[in-house]
This record gives C-alpha cells, sequence and structure tokens, in this order.
C-alpha cells in the first residue's frame, strides 16, 4: 500500500509537470513525424515557407502590375498578367504535388506507425495501470485521437511557417502604400485571435467530460460485437436494461452540448461581425486614400485592397491555428497520461537471465491488494521443487489466479517475495522469464492468425512437431489455416473446449522451466479433462501448477493447497485432504455428486 500511494504522488507531480510545460507537449504531439519523417520535414518546410510567399506577393500585385502596363497596349498587360499569375500558380500547384503525390501517402504511413508506437507503448504498460480508469480514459484517447491530434499539430505548424512567410511579404507590400491599414487589421485578427483561443478552451473542456460520457455508450458497441455475450444477449431480457443505460450515456453527452451550444454560437458570431467589419474599413480607408489624392492610382488601390484582404486572412487563419495548438496541448495533457506515467516491471530489459532446466519457485508471505479493490493474497506461502506438481485450488474468488499473475511478474506484490530458484522474481529479467513459462489459461487468447501462429505463440517448431501437438490433444487442424473468420470466410471457428484444446498445445512443443494452467479444461468434457490432467501431472517432466475450481482434475498432484478468502487453509496430497475431511473434502464430495446424480 506504501508503494501504491508513493506511485500515486509521482503520477501527480508528472501531471503537473506536463501542464507547465505547453511546448513540451506540442513537441510530445510532433515527436513521431520528426522520427518517421525527418526528410518530409525539411522539404515540406521549403515548400511552404519559401513557394508559398513567393506565391502570394505575386498574387497580391497582380492587378496593380497589369494597370500599370495597360496603357502601352493590350498585349503588354496579357503577358505581365500571365507572367504574375504563372509565378502565383507554379507555387500553387508546387504545393498541391508535394500534398498529393507525397503528404496523402505518407500520412497513410504515419497513422500507422503511429499506431504501432501505441499497441508497443501498451505492452511497455504494467498491467497495475490497466485497473486504473482514468489511464484507462487515456489510452482510449490515445488510440481514437493521437493519430487525429499529431496530424493536426503537424498541420498547424507548417500553417504557421506559411503565415509568417505570407505576413511578413503582405505587410511589406502595405507598408509602402498605406501602413495604417496594418493596425486596423491587426486589432481585429488579435480580438479573432482571442475568440478562437476561448472556443478551442471551450471545445477542450467539453471533450475531456465527453469522454466520460462516451465511455458508457463505447461500453455497449463493444458489448454488442463480442461472440461471448451473443446467446446471453439473445436469450435473457438483460438488453432491455442495457438500452435503458444506454439512452442514459445519450442523455448525458446531449447535456453537454446543450451546455456549451450557447457559449460556441456567441464566439463565432463575434468573429463573424469582426471579419466584415474589418474588411468594411479597409474599404472605406483605401476609397479615402484613393480620393484624397495619397494613393497614385487604381492599381496601388487594387493592390491595397487584396494585400490587406490577405493580411487579415493570413492573421486571423495565425490566430486560429494558435488557438488550435493550445486545444492539441490540451489534448496532450490528457493523453500522455498513457505515455508518460512510469512503469516499473514491463520497460525492464535488465536482470538475470532464468535459470535453466525445471524452475524451483517459492512464495514467502506474499501479501497483494489490486488498486481500489478489497480483495487481497493475506501471507501466502508455497515452495515448489523441479519437476514437482502441485495444485492450487478454491472457490471462484478465492485468489487462485491472483497467484497465477504475480508468477509471471504482471503485478508486483505488496508484500513477501517470489522466488526462482532462490533468485528474487525482481532481480530475473522478466521477459525472458516469461518465455520459459507456458500458460494455459481457462479462456485462451485465439489470434486472427494461422494455426502456426497460434501454436508458436513461445518459440517456433518444426511442422512435424506443431501437428503431434495437435494430434495429442485431439485436433484436426491444417497448420496453415486461419483461425476465427476476422478476415477470412474460409477461417475455422472453434468451440470453447476446442480453443482450451489449442491452448493446451501450445505447451506441448518448445522448452518451458514452469507450465502455468489456470482452469485449462472448463470446457472440455469429462473424458478430455482427464487426459490433461494425465498428460500434464504424469507424463510432463518440468515442473507444474495448475489452478483448479473442479477438483476432478488434480488428483494426481503431488502437493495441494487450499485457498479460502486470500489465505490457505489447507494444503496436502488429495488422499490427506480426503482424510482431513475439511472444506476440500466438502467440496470434492459435492462435486463427486454431481456426476453421479
Amino acid at each position: 500500500m506504501k508503494e501504491q500511494k508513493e506511485t500515486q504522488k509521482e503520477d501527480q507531480k508528472e501531471k503537473k509537470k506536463r501542464i507547465k510545460h505547453p511546448i513540451g507537449n506540442m513537441l510530445f504531439l510532433l515527436r513521431p513525424w520528426w522520427k518517421h519523417a525527418k526528410g518530409m520535414i525539411l522539404l515540406h518546410t521549403f515548400v511552404t515557407g519559401i513557394l508559398g510567399p513567393i506565391g502570394t506577393w505575386f498574387t497580391v500585385r497582380l492587378a496593380q502590375a497589369v494597370i500599370e502596363v495597360s496603357g502601352r497596349g493590350f498585349g503588354p498587360a496579357v503577358r505581365t498578367g500571365l507572367l504574375y499569375a504563372g509565378i502565383a500558380v507554379a507555387c500553387a500547384v508546387a504545393n498541391q504535388i508535394f500534398g498529393i503525390f507525397l503528404m496523402t501517402k505518407k500520412k497513410t504511413r504515419m497513422e500507422c506507425e503511429i499506431d504501432r508506437d501505441i499497441f508497443t507503448q501498451a505492452l511497455q504498460t504494467d498491467m497495475g495501470r490497466m485497473d486504473d480508469p482514468e489511464f484507462y480514459d487515456a489510452y482510449k484517447l490515445a488510440t481514437d485521437e493521437f493519430y487525429k491530434n499529431s496530424d493536426d499539430a503537424y498541420g498547424s505548424l507548417m500553417w504557421i511557417v506559411r503565415f509568417v512567410g505570407n505576413i511578413a511579404t503582405l505587410v511589406g507590400v502595405i507598408a509602402v502604400e498605406g501602413s495604417a491599414i496594418i493596425g486596423v487589421v491587426a486589432v481585429v485578427s488579435v480580438l479573432s485571435s482571442v475568440t478562437g483561443a476561448l472556443w478551442n478552451r471551450m471545445w477542450a473542456e467539453r471533450n475531456k467530460k465527453m469522454i466520460k460520457a462516451r465511455r458508457r455508450t463505447d461500453y455497449f458497441r463493444r458489448l454488442f460485437f463480442r461472440t461471448e455475450n451473443a446467446a446471453d444477449l439473445r436469450t435473457t431480457r438483460i438488453s432491455d436494461s442495457l438500452f435503458k443505460a444506454f439512452d442514459i450515456g445519450i442523455v448525458e453527452r446531449m447535456k453537454l452540448f446543450s451546455q456549451y451550444n450557447p457559449m460556441e454560437f456567441m464566439l463565432r458570431l463575434a468573429d463573424e461581425v469582426m471579419g466584415h467589419g474589418a474588411t468594411l474599413a479597409v474599404v472605406l480607408y483605401a476609397a479615402w486614400g484613393l480620393f484624397q489624392g495619397k494613393f497614385a492610382g487604381i492599381g496601388v488601390f487594387a493592390t491595397l485592397l487584396a494585400a490587406s484582404e490577405q493580411l487579415r486572412s493570413n492573421l486571423d487563419a495565425m490566430g486560429w491555428f494558435g488557438a488550435s495548438i493550445v486545444k492539441q496541448i490540451s489534448f496532450c495533457e490528457q493523453v500522455r497520461g498513457f505515455f508518460d506515467l512510469p512503469s516499473s516491471i514491463e520497460p525492464s530489459r535488465e536482470g538475470q537471465p532464468p535459470p535453466e532446466g525445471p524452475f524451483a519457485l517459492e512464495l514467502r508471505d506474499v501479501s497483494f491488494t489490486y488498486p481500489g479493490a478489497k480483495f487481497s493474497l493475506k501471507n501466502v506461502s508455497i515452495r515448489v521443487e523441479p519437476k514437482q506438481k502441485i495444485a492450487i485450488v478454491g472457490e471462484n474468488g478465492a485468489g487462485k489466479t491472483t497467484i497465477a499473475k504475480l508468477l509471471l511478474r504482471l503485478y508486483d506484490p505488496d508484500g513477501g517475495e517470489i522466488l526462482y530458484n532462490g533468485t528474487p522474481l525482481r532481480d530475473l529479467d522478466v521477459h525472458a522469464l516469461r518465455r520459459r513459462v507456458g500458460v494455459a489459461f481457462q479462456n485462451p487468447q485465439i489470434y486472427a492468425l494461422s494455426v502456426r501462429d497460434n501454436l508458436e505463440v513461445y518459440a517456433q517448431s518444426e511442422d512435424d512437431a506443431l501437428r503431434r501437438a495437435l494430434e495429442t490433444v485431439d485436433l484436426d487442424l491444417p497448420l496453415d489455416e486461419e483461425v476465427t473468420r476476422e478476415f477470412s470466410e474460409e477461417g475455422a471457428v472453434l468451440s470453447g473446449g476446442e480453443s482450451q484444446k489449442l491452448g493446451l498445445a501450445r505447451l506441448l512443443h518448445g522448452s518451458f522451466g514452469l507450465v502455468l494452467l489456470d482452469e485449462p479444461s472448463s470446457a472440455l468434457d469429462p473424458l478430455a479433462e482427464y487426459r490433461m490432467a494425465k498428460l500434464m501431472f504424469e507424463e510432463s517432466d518440468t515442473t507444474t501448477i495448475m489452478v483448479a475450481h473442479r477438483l476432478g482434475t488434480v488428483r494426481g498432484a503431488d502437493r495441494i493447497y487450499l485457498m479460502d478468502n486470500g489465505e490457505i487453509t489447507e494444503l496436502g496430497t488429495h488422499e490427506q485432504l480426503l482424510a482431513l475431511g475439511g472444506k476440500y473434502a466438502e467440496m470434492f464430495t459435492h462435486q463427486a455428486e454431481s456426476y453421479t446424480m
């Protein structure tokens, strides 16, 4: 518990640190682009920052240039117009070529690279983090919107590079003939930027609240497409309650829109009024200068109108993109809880290599409580010798599976110590250790890959060895057949029992120091379950731990530990525990009766 409190304090410090560094947050969003596309960034900066302003200069000077040479005839006017327009178009075409032929393709690749980074980060995150709802929100936000916001941040950066060059060019053009216009345009643009910043702050606040409101509806979106829920949803009336809860989520989201829509309308209205007012002010100023004789002619008037309008447009856009950056920074503050919060287990690649041969292991007074939960392990001590076969049994919720997770160091215990061959688990290379611990869970994860890929989750083997493993568990599947129909209509559809058999077949090739079985036969018929127990307890030549609820599978274990409410209350062989006449004997008798009735 002390370690958890210290971790929470560190998390708060890290969060405050991130909020105080908006530039760091922006650079964080841009980091994937620099990591995967340095060359493109440099080329894009040149195209945007150099060619863009050149095109802008020729665009705003076009009318004046044509008017000034029109006195020499229509031909010179046409040639001048074509030259100025041609240069402006060439700059714009260069930008379009870059966008269509390079950026579109690269953005598709970047989306995949960013997704890969997110998935890699997920593997580097301790499972304890995933029990935190705020962390889950950050993870969901990352998977849903990180690429979009990273892409927007990159786009904002390039647009600002373009705007800076354009604004410098336009200010130079206007300053020659009508510097007062710069002040009018600047004032309106600053007000527009303030409006944009307020709007984006409102958006970020609404979005943060919306994430929590969406969590409810997203749950149902997942629920109705999970095959394990399909039968229950169709054969019971639970869907009525689910739809009521779904409607509550919709109402929560609609309330947020009702709360923020009036403010959004007022900000949009203010921006429109300021924009049209600025246009009117520039036109009146240019007309006044022309009639007062302050401007040389109608050509200058045209240049001032075009340049001032583009200047206002660029300043407004720069302000809005600046406000968009504020939005992206706000997003980053929320999502960095997924990327930056420290994990102590998964990122570690150091430590001693796991021991060779069958493992000996020991739990010494191990205690553990899940974050935010009341359930705990209390001073659990277990000792297993090399090649020994033990079983951990008990009713649901007794703590059996928690021990399996601690042995894999998916969590660290709050107290006590776990040792492999006398070496503390914390001192071992946990990733190398896990490759030598074969695991079969009650609900094995079957992936939308080939049968071969699903068998080789620990190590590659020759096809003959894989076929023998399938034959041993009585599965007849071609190695190249895809499991599930996620991507192929020809894929295999496995029953619950077949999935468990495939999970067990993974353990029948490769070299393991420990085999860890967590309710691996719950979906098998009694005969198949008996064969599985015989295979694992009598024919296996490595250390084996079986976590089980059905006691008929563990009769052949060298030692059985009975857990109750997080503690070990009985231990011994099957015969010893029956003779003891305690809870194990009671459970075994009741389960045996269910087979004879």
